[in-house]
C-alpha cells in the first residue's frame, strides 16, 4: 500500500496510460474537427475533420517523445510526429483556402508514424518487454495505418469533389 500512495501508476501496466491517452486524444481531436469543418463546403469539411483528429493527437504524442528526448532517451516519435503536425497544418490551410489537400504527405507522415511503432513492437518482443507495452505499439501501429487509409480516402473525395 505505501508503494502505491507514493506512485499510484505503478499498479498500472505499461502501455496502459498511452492508450487511453491515445482515445482521449482521439476523441477531443475529432470534437475540434466537427466545430473547425462547421463552415466548411461539403468537399473539405472532412478533410478538416482527419486534420483535426490526427493532429491533436500528433501534437499531444509527439510532446511526449519529446519528453522521453529530454529526459530518457531518443524517441523517433519526436521527428515522425513532427511530420504529421507539418502535414495537418498544410492540409487545414489548403482545406480552407478551398485548393487542394496535401494527401501524400499526410498518408506518408501517418505511415511513418505506424512504421515508428511497429519498430517499437518489434523491439518489445525482442527485449521481453511487458505485454501491456507491446499492446500500446499495436494499438498505435494500427491507429496510423487507420489514419492514412482514411486519410488517403477522405482526400481523395475532397480533390473529386473540387
Amino acid at each position: 500500500l505505501n508503494s502505491f500512495s507514493s506512485n499510484p501508476m505503478a499498479l498500472v501496466p505499461d502501455g496502459v496510460p498511452a492508450m487511453i491517452l491515445l482515445a482521449i486524444t482521439t476523441a477531443a481531436g475529432f470534437y475540434l474537427g466537427k466545430h473547425v469543418s462547421a463552415d466548411a463546403g461539403p468537399c473539405f469539411a472532412e478533410v478538416l475533420k482527419h486534420v483535426a483528429t490526427v493532429g491533436t493527437v500528433a501534437v499531444v504524442f509527439w510532446a511526449w517523445a519529446m519528453y522521453h528526448v529530454f529526459f530518457t532517451n531518443f524517441d523517433l516519435g519526436a521527428v515522425t510526429f513532427v511530420a504529421v503536425i507539418v502535414a495537418a497544418l498544410l492540409n487545414y490551410r489548403a482545406a480552407l483556402k478551398g485548393s487542394g489537400p496535401w494527401r501524400q504527405l499526410m498518408v506518408g507522415s501517418c505511415l511513418a508514424v505506424a512504421a515508428n511503432y511497429g519498430l517499437g513492437l518489434v523491439l518489445v518482443f525482442q527485449m521481453g518487454m511487458s505485454f501491456g507495452l507491446g499492446l500500446y505499439f499495436f494499438t498505435g501501429v494500427l491507429w496510423w495505418l487507420a489514419a492514412a487509409a482514411i486519410g488517403r480516402v477522405k482526400y481523395a473525395s475532397a480533390l473529386d469533389e473540387m
